[in-house]
């Protein structure tokens, strides 16, 4: 007890003379999905209705060190992340937690999460082989990867392309999205389309790792250099 009572103090010393941020003003919270971050700043900002006053310095001192704050914050924490951003985001309740440790040291400069180091600046509608899809396929793996960024997935292509390919089931979800998408948008006889977003969507995964692998499209023998329009035929056609 005494040795808590000690670390209490020196953890309130710490925020006393800290430069005492919002928890949505640390570095590190742009990292968060939108889910994970709408449930870190709910958890923290009920307890002005009631238990903590709006402050900045009173508010962080009173989450981390008062009562039993902090554990209730971060159980609330997690039961939330898990209810908005799924049942198996074990990865958002990780990072929400090293985000709510990360505002009660208030260490400005401390970064809870490994950098990213794939290097992606393209998003996938950048890559030229998503150019080469039809138009309902690539409108549909548009959406897909996009809609990610509304809940799932920060924004940043870095961000994005190793949030949809690798945290959590996120490329499950999204290959099963491909499916219903695509055949929504260019109807249910379209299996070609919906393998060639596929074979899109695993070469844009590929940039995490630099292994990419994109499908080409394979022309028909000999040279085309004409649309149907410019043919003899055509402009003999009834309109």
């Amino acid at each position: 007890m005494e040795n808590l009572r000690w670390c209490l103090v020196f953890l309130l010393v710490d925020l006393a003379f800290a430069q005492i941020v919002y928890v949505t003003d640390l570095p590190a919270f742009t990292r968060l999905a939108p889910c994970a971050a709408s449930a870190v700043t709910y958890a923290i900002n009920s307890l002005t209705y009631k238990q903590c006053a709006q402050d900045v310095t009173a508010l962080a001192s009173c989450v981390c060190t008062k009562d039993q704050n902090s554990v209730a914050v971060s159980a609330e924490i997690s039961s939330n992340v898990l209810s908005s951003c799924g049942a198996t985001a074990s990865e958002d309740v990780s990072s929400a937690a090293a985000i709510l440790k990360n505002y009660c040291t208030q260490s400005p400069n401390a970064n809870p999460f490994p950098p990213i180091t794939n290097g992606v600046s393209q998003y996938i509608t950048d890559l030229p082989a998503y150019s080469d899809l039809g138009p309902c396929a690539s409108n549909a793996l548009r959406y897909v990867i996009g809609s990610m960024t509304y809940s799932k997935c920060p924004g940043a292509a870095s961000a994005l392309v190793s949030c949809a390919c690798l945290k959590n089931q996120n490329s499950l979800l999204i290959s099963g999205d491909i499916n219903k998408s695509v055949f929504s948008s260019c109807g249910t006889t379209h299996s070609q389309d919906v393998a060639s977003a596929h074979a899109v969507f695993a070469g844009y995964c590929g940039l995490n790792n630099g292994t990419s692998n994109f499908p080409t499209p394979t022309p028909l023998a000999g040279s085309i250099s004409y649309y149907i329009t410019d043919m003899v035929e055509y402009s003999s056609l009834a309109p």
